[in-house]
């Protein structure tokens, strides 16, 4: 393009190839000086002198003289040769119009072109051709003395409502509007030299100088003067690339106004058409899926309402499935009770089912974690969640829970994953629960329908997850937040007619990393003192959102002490019911423990818990200490008073310091032995249990155990120990590591060999322990069995109010040994 507007040099513009020859012009011979034919050879190895028609063959043969040597070598021509017949020169045809031939080559040369000459590159072409066309036509007129003629207007193109006609007769009227400019400039042109021509002749003076002849295919150009050549001469007369340069400025200009009204005529139309196509496509899809999609009909029973689609089956009975962890002693299955729990089929797909449930109020007020025991509890480990939300429908919460299951549809049958939505609420009076299964495609459209006109009728005012601060700013210090993964809840369920029902819960701490966990006695027994069938234990996910239940067990199988409120629980159950071990669970992290003389009047504290009504996340409060209290309100050092919110559900759980230190266990209650043996809550205010009065039971954490049935007590002390036949005695002294103090009661125990630190089980010393005893006041001990010799043994010593000391390895007996001696001198403890 800015070649065509800066035309080049004229010693750098390229050669324009020839044009095909035009109609009446293919047989034209060039023209002499007084205009007409010329009877010179077009080649210089043809003959320079022309035969007659009258000469015969000899003489031709003598006359003829070749200018190529090669030529003239041949042998003449024999007599009898045929003669050559002779062409009349065609007359000049003087209807020649340089518009009409720069048209017909502008129409070739866009053909040729693909038809793009309303591009740069094209525009140059097609202008460049049909600008030798004309120039070519206008020189033949003025050398033949129709100058005079003016060039006869481009006939007008007609109409036609054919829109491929239509486009057709667009560019040929370009094309002709084109020609028509550059046959206008090149008759111009034309004429003025030709006039200059003929005054330069005359000056010369005779007919020797010859005028250029327009160029023919064919035909050689004439020199113009002595010397000159026709390329020369054509190069200082007309130039085509400055006609073309001037005509495609014009050309671009129209064809682009041309263009844009045509294709702003077909955009109308086609917006139209396609305004058209929409509106069709829509009222088809509407009468489509109200031909395919079925009519909803209403579901409303005991208050629950919601609307389906017709394509279901009517409502079949479903029988309560047994629980996983826990299963009746007697082999009874569940009972059915007063709830109402049925599933509708689908008459398309047999896999896609809805699931009603409606029971009476759960006792327990945490619907969220009470829910997500239900499904554990049937699907056990085959279960995982999505997904859970609040959604509001009609000013009424719903839990939405998104979650997948693997089972068998028939038995024998290959597992399958499958998904579920659940969406569930809760009344003054009863619980809903309706459950979508199926694929993602048949759930989306399930819920389409469904999830709009779930109703139930009253409110509950009942918040399914509690107003807790919200996390999002940064509040507390970063030690801790590493307290969030050592806290726990502990969920307690009974089985009621065969099925597992969550009663209450709570919240505990980590102390153990065999995953031992501290919280209150009165967490896991119910109001009369009877201790709950089982516990489960939820570990923390992320903040505000509600634990992942993960493992249980037996709060028979615990650690109690019911004076203290205090109880050391550890999972040994999976949520199938199969025996389970913490190491599997990941990494069980516990807290650096705080000095008691460290806790001081007025110091930060922080409440770590998990809510009772509602369900959810966390819960973090934070206070100060405010003084000591006794077991019954009086003076003593029974609890830490702080004025931190501690609520039914934080019970069990830790209460730290800003570096992160457990300080104590937080009692939302507390709570007293009575002369029956049965634990009566006396009062509802938050205290915290301080660290040191759960010590044996830490002692017990520390020192490693597995539950076991009906092994509740704490203390520690074997049994019935065989003691050796013979064997080295014994004896040493126990002492308080700060001010070297005795202690007193302090047990020491030497382990059998093989048995180390990480196989000690409290619940089985009689058969770990070899030797033990006891300190008196003064901090001595004998030990009361015998040691055998030669061997290296393990030994462990613990204490009220002391940390535990395990030490590997440390006795070591041999044939040396005395009979009585004091392998270590002294033994020092630290206390808590």
């Amino acid at each position: 393009a800015e070649t065509v507007r800066a035309p080049l040099p004229r010693d750098s513009v390229p050669a324009i190839a020839p044009l095909t020859p035009l109609p009446g012009l293919s047989a034209t011979p060039p023209l002499s000086d007084a205009g007409s034919p010329s009877t010179t050879p077009t080649s210089s190895s043809t003959a320079t002198t022309a035969p007659s028609p009258t000469t015969t063959g000899t003489d031709q043969a003598a006359a003829i003289q070749y200018d190529d040597p090669d030529m003239a070598a041949l042998p003449a021509p024999e007599d009898n040769a045929m003669p050559l017949p002779v062409v009349a020169p065609t007359p000049m045809t003087h209807s020649l119009d340089p518009a009409q031939a720069a048209f017909e080559a502008a129409r070739i040369a866009e053909q040729i072109v693909g038809g793009s000459f309303d591009t740069a590159s094209g525009a140059a072409i097609v202008a460049a051709a049909a600008a030798g066309a004309a120039i070519e036509a206008a020189r033949i007129r003025a050398f033949s003395g129709e100058s005079s003629v003016e060039t006869s207007p481009m006939p007008a193109e007609g109409t036609s409502n054919d829109p491929v006609v239509t486009v057709r007769m667009q560019r040929e009227r370009v094309l002709r509007a084109l020609a028509g400019e550059v046959a206008a400039n090149a008759t111009t042109q034309a004429n003025a030299e030709h006039q200059q021509q003929l005054a330069a002749n005359a000056a010369v003076g005779g007919t020797e100088a010859r005028t250029r002849a327009p160029s023919q295919p064919g035909y050689p150009h004439g020199p113009t003067t002595p010397g000159d050549t026709g390329e020369e001469g054509y190069e200082e007369g007309l130039d085509p690339v400055q006609i073309a340069a001037a005509a495609i400025q014009r050309l671009r200009a129209r064809a682009s106004t041309d263009f844009a009204e045509l294709r702003g005529h077909y955009q109308r139309h086609d917006l139209a058409v396609l305004v058209l196509a929409f509106v069709i496509i829509v009222v088809a899809g509407r009468v489509h899926r109200s031909l395919v999609t079925p009519p909803n009909v209403k579901f409303a029973v005991r208050g629950l309402q919601f609307a389906h689609t017709q394509s279901w089956l009517a409502p079949e009975d479903l029988p309560t499935p047994p629980p996983r962890i826990i299963r009746d002693p007697g082999g009874q299955p569940p009972k059915r009770g007063e709830a109402y729990h049925v599933a509708f089929t689908s008459s398309i797909d047999p896999n896609a089912r809805i699931e009603v449930l409606i029971d009476k109020k759960p006792a327990w007020s945490n619907i969220v974690t009470g829910l997500e025991l239900d499904r554990r509890t049937r699907y056990g480990e085959l279960y995982t969640l999505d997904d859970s939300s609040i959604r509001s429908i009609v000013d009424q919460d719903w839990l939405r829970t998104a979650y997948r299951y693997a089972h068998a549809v028939e038995k024998g049958d290959e597992p399958r994953v499958d998904r579920a939505i659940e969406y569930a609420t809760i009344d003054r009076e009863q619980l809903y629960v309706v459950t979508l299964f199926g694929s993602a495609a048949q759930l989306a459209r399930m819920e389409e329908v469904i999830a709009p006109t779930l109703r139930v009728p009253t409110r509950s005012g009942l918040p399914l997850v509690p107003q807790t601060r919200s996390f999002g700013q940064r509040t507390y210090p970063n030690q801790v937040a590493r307290a969030f993964d050592s806290t726990v809840m502990v969920v307690v369920a009974d089985l009621v007619d065969g099925r597992l029902r969550a009663r209450g819960g709570g919240s505990g701490v980590i102390v153990g990393a065999d995953g031992s966990i501290l919280t209150n006695y009165h967490v896991i027994h119910d109001k009369d003192g009877r201790l709950h069938d089982v516990f489960v234990i939820g570990r923390f996910s992320t903040l505000d959102r509600a634990p992942q239940l993960q493992c249980a067990g037996r709060p028979s199988r615990s650690k109690l002490q019911r004076e203290l409120d205090l109880a050391l629980i550890k999972c040994d159950l999976d949520l199938d019911g199969r025996t389970w071990q913490p190491a599997t669970g990941g990494i069980w992290a516990t807290l650096p423990e705080v000095k008691t003389a460290d806790v001081k009047m007025g110091q930060r504290v922080w409440v770590l818990g998990y809510p009772d009504a509602g369900g959810g996340g966390l819960t973090l409060s934070e206070g100060a200490v405010e003084g000591w209290t006794g077991q019954d309100g009086t003076s003593g050092n029974d609890f830490l008073k702080t004025d931190a919110s501690i609520t039914h559900g934080n019970s069990g759980g830790p209460v730290i310091d800003d570096s992160g230190r457990l300080v104590g266990i937080a009692a939302a209650s507390r709570t007293r032995v009575s002369a029956s043996g049965n634990v009566v809550e006396m009062s509802q205010i938050g205290l915290v249990r301080p660290l040191p009065t759960a010590s044996d039971l830490l002692a017990i954490a520390a020192a490693g155990w597995r539950p076991r049935e009906g092994h509740t007590d704490v203390e520690l002390q074997p049994s019935a120990v065989e003691a050796p036949a013979e064997g080295v005695r014994i004896a040493t002294r126990i002492l308080d590591a700060a001010n070297e103090a005795p202690i007193r009661d302090a047990l020491v125990m030497v382990l059998r060999p093989g048995v180390n630190s990480g196989s000690i089980d409290v619940n089985r010393l009689d058969d770990q322990v070899l030797s033990w005893g006891r300190s008196n006041t003064g901090g001595e001990v004998q030990l009361k069995q015998p040691v055998p010799v030669p061997g290296t043994y393990t030994v462990m010593v613990v204490a009220h109010g002391y940390e535990p000391l395990i030490g590997e390895g440390a006795l070591k007996l041999d044939a040396k040994t005395p009979p009585a001696f004091d392998p270590w001198g002294q033994i020092k403890l630290l206390a808590r």
